[in-house]
């Protein structure tokens, strides 16, 4: 619904501000969740629930729930420091880097993509990328058959006429 009311050649804020949102509502309610706080909600889920390796050859080595918490604390301040970096637009390229990190490494540390979460929200990220508005600049070897028939190749998939090619030969 917010990606059809988006007009073209407008900043796609209402987007943006749905995922500011995502952010702030998850940090928000992990703040607000003792069990998350303590670090609870976290260990069973990830010693008892998924097993995951990596966190049960750590945790023995710690105080007890301290390796838990730390991944909860880390969790929380993750996502409401994604709602503030994505509200502000000089810190947009942090901020996608970082949700791309934070789902990256949800997959990579429960093994789930979460059904579409995982590519819905690292998709969602190219609302924040400030689009060229010229044409691409394609310097070739305007000598050289294999590279010419290369841009001939681009150039009918180019539709929108984004790349500008030119050969190296006049630069």
């Amino acid at each position: 619904v917010l990606a059809s009311l988006h007009k073209p050649g407008r900043s796609p804020w209402m987007l943006r501000l749905q995922l500011v949102i995502v952010y702030f509502g998850a940090g928000l309610n992990k703040l607000l969740d003792p069990d998350w706080r303590s670090g609870v909600f976290f260990h069973h889920w990830v010693a008892i629930r998924l097993r995951q390796p990596l966190f049960l050859g750590l945790e023995p080595l710690l105080p007890p729930l301290l390796l838990a918490k730390m991944m909860s604390w880390l969790t929380i301040i993750t996502e409401l420091g994604l709602s503030v970096a994505l509200l502000i637009r000089r810190l947009y390229p942090l901020g996608i880097w970082l949700s791309i990190l934070l789902h990256s490494g949800m997959l990579l540390f429960t093994g789930s993509t979460f059904t579409l979460f995982f590519y819905g929200m690292t998709a969602a990220m190219l609302a924040f990328v400030d689009w060229p508005t010229a044409p691409f600049t394609v310097i070739y070897d305007g000598d050289c058959g294999f590279c010419d028939a290369t841009r001939r190749f681009f150039e009918r998939l180019d539709l929108e006429h984004q790349f500008r090619w030119l050969p190296s030969q006049k630069t």
